[in-house]
């Protein structure tokens, strides 16, 4: 099997080691201002936002390539293994491959049939998969990172048992690889390079720490993500016209620091960087000021393992902590969440399905399988007699009281 390495989201997964979704480690040749400047229309300018406050679709020019079919399919048993064949024929029938990249990886790691894991997901979001497959936190976590260790890219100057060696340590695969690059040109060993990388030193920082120039055709990407709040439920992270007094209100709501330590950090950092803070420190249990203090010298990946927040660990807190803002805010008893989140449901899901549960007299048993990756709420309020008005006025409340916009 040729070796490709594919870097999927390891935890929206499962709403549990909140990794967030890193790209393949590629270098690219061209400046990202220039390749950004060319995507843009004749005129330079981005379409402007519509009423709802998103962007229309991008006209075709802009719009990535699309792959085919058959390269897709190539990808995938490049990826896995699997026939091309066998590929390609799910491909022609219809699914996307964004959704086998997915099914595939979850077969790769749970063993299960390809088709399996698409049956499963046909009324079902990927968090029910999960479950269904028996990937549990911390299952998933050991076998993606068995997984990452076993098809390293064919240029990687790593080996499988160095690569396993420091993710068990925390250290993500792009962090792990970049370091691997740098071993030769800087004469020092992966052990003294990775440690420099950190919430406040890119890789470009690093190199010059290392006394490097900067490879030509190979400049150090930055980290995906920011503090990888994903799949903890974390939706909503929009910060349109951003002001100190909106930022502190809602990091006290959802994090419960003081007022006054959230003002400092936010007129220090700035609302992305005092959030990720605040969301390791409200998981951690630990003082706003501690994890400030690490930030120099950890990336978030490897401080939640120094901070013992293990994939498990991780999980359960998130569950807990959305299990607080829906009894807060929604009303919802903590059981609840908590009996549908271990259960694989994302926890609008919940919140959705038991408020219209409640508005239509049924438990949520009945109401929150309705809803599937082909369908709405809307279809569901109609389904079970609740009316178009009082589905928006769900959707309004919602949005009232977990929204940023406002």
């Amino acid at each position: 099997m040729k070796k490709f390495l594919v870097i999927p989201s390891l935890c929206a997964l499962l709403l549990s080691a909140g990794l967030a979704e890193q790209a393949a480690f590629a270098a690219e040749n061209v400046p990202a201002q220039e390749k950004q400047q060319a995507m843009l229309p004749p005129d330079g300018k981005m379409p402007p936002l519509l009423k709802d406050g998103k962007r229309p679709p991008l006209p075709p020019r802009m719009r990535r390539p699309q792959l085919s079919n058959a390269e897709a399919a190539a990808k995938l048993q490049e990826a896995y293994g699997y026939r091309y064949s066998e590929m390609l024929r799910l491909l022609n029938n219809g699914h996307s491959y964004g959704e086998m990249k997915t099914a595939c990886l979850y077969a790769y790691l749970s063993g299960a049939p390809v088709e399996k894991v698409l049956q499963l997901r046909q009324p079902a979001t990927w968090g029910r998969v999960r479950v269904q497959l028996g990937l549990t936190p911390k299952v998933y976590a050991e076998r993606y990172m068995q997984y990452q260790a076993s098809y390293l890219p064919a240029d990687s100057s790593v080996d499988r048992t160095t690569a396993l060696q420091y993710l068990q340590q925390g250290y993500p695969l792009s962090d792990i690889l970049q370091a691997g690059r740098l071993v030769q040109r800087s004469g020092r060993s992966i052990a003294e390079i990775l440690p420099l990388r950190t919430v406040t030193c890119d890789w470009t920082q690093v190199e010059q720490k290392l006394g490097l120039a900067q490879a030509k055709g190979k400049d150090a990407k930055p980290a995906f993500g920011r503090g990888q709040r994903s799949g903890a439920g974390f939706a909503g992270l929009h910060t349109r016209n951003m002001t100190k007094e909106r930022a502190v209100r809602i990091f006290h709501n959802d994090y419960l620091f003081a007022e006054e330590e959230l003002g400092r950090l936010y007129d220090k950092y700035g609302f992305n960087a005092a959030e990720d803070i605040c969301l390791h420190a409200y998981m951690a249990k630990k003082p706003l000021a501690e994890i400030e203090s690490l930030r120099d010298k950890y990336s978030w990946e490897r401080m939640k393992y120094v901070l013992g927040l293990t994939p498990e660990v991780y999980f359960e807190r998130c569950v807990d902590y959305q299990a607080r803002r829906l009894a807060e805010r929604m009303d919802i008893p903590r059981k609840v969440t908590k009996k549908y989140m271990h259960l694989g449901y994302a926890m609008h899901h919940i919140n959705s399905a038991y408020l219209l549960a409640q508005k239509a007299g049924l438990d949520i048993s009945k109401v929150i399988d309705l809803k599937t990756p082909k369908n709405s709420w809307s279809d569901v309020a109609a389904k079970i007699g609740v009316s178009e008005a009082d589905c928006q006025a769900m959707k309004d409340k919602i949005s009232k009281d977990f929204g940023r916009h406002a």
